[in-house]
């Protein structure tokens, strides 16, 4: 069973993903490895604290004593696919199983992908045969790896002497002392259900940035083609490559 310290964990997390902009339901993809083991009464209890604090965002955003009441709108019901009973659309887990409302595989959206024809169109689309190469701004080096095929996730920062513990991708090479990359900077998970790429600051000294936005501590962000990653004053370009 699980503890109250792992569930409050979890809604941590999701407060964090949501703190960056990203979507209730991009959160909950991102956060569903760790919900869907979780049993009836505790996704329950799941359900209730993530409804009390998506409702107590909606309060800061629209306070009480506005003087314009909201439009009323259309009750929209769907079942929950897993245990068949009737929610309001805009719920995000079932009341009664707290299962996920997962709608992503409806007739209308699975028509709008098959539009595309080609998934890898996406920017944020990183794939089994796809290579994530690093190229350090104003020095030239330049950094090849593949999570997708590595059994723990890829650590990047910079090896120091005598010290046996050597990064994934070591970028004492580039100079990283001097850029003020730590030794344990960042990790990068490749999550194989959304074919994406995730990164993960370690609690660096100098902080790392994703297109001139900071990671906190422990905050998971998606890695996309184009992005410019910082660590420290280190900036590295990040290009997805077929291989």
């Amino acid at each position: 069973m699980i503890t109250m310290n792992a569930l409050k964990t979890i809604v941590t997390r999701y407060q964090a993903l949501r703190a960056t902009g990203m979507p209730v339901k991009a959160a909950l993809n991102d956060l569903r490895a760790e919900i869907e083991p979780l049993a009836e009464k505790e996704k329950q209890e799941l359900a209730r604290q993530l409804r009390a604090l998506e409702a107590s965002q909606e309060k800061t955003l629209h306070p009480l004593h506005s003087k314009s009441a909201p439009p009323v709108k259309e009750i929209v019901w769907v079942n929950c696919p897993h245990c068949g009973k009737s929610n309001q659309k805009h719920e995000l887990l079932c009341y009664s199983c707290g299962g996920l409302l997962d709608r992503t595989n409806t007739a209308s959206e699975t028509q709008a992908l098959a539009e595309t024809n080609d998934l890898t169109l996406s920017d944020d689309f990183y794939g089994q045969d796809s290579m994530l190469e690093l190229k350090v701004r104003g020095t030239g080096a330049l950094f090849t790896v593949q999570p997708q095929k590595c059994e723990h996730e890829v650590v990047i920062g910079r090896s120091t002497q005598g010290s046996a513990m050597i990064p994934d991708v070591d970028l004492a090479k580039a100079e990283g002392e001097k850029y003020g990359v730590s030794r344990l900077h960042l990790t990068i998970r490749y999550q194989a259900r959304y074919n994406t790429l995730s990164v993960f600051d370690l609690g660096s000294a100098n902080g790392t940035y994703i297109n001139g936005q900071r990671l906190h501590p422990q905050e998971v962000r998606v890695l996309r083609n184009g992005d410019e990653l910082r660590l420290g004053r280190l900036v590295m370009n990040v290009i997805f490559l077929l291989t």
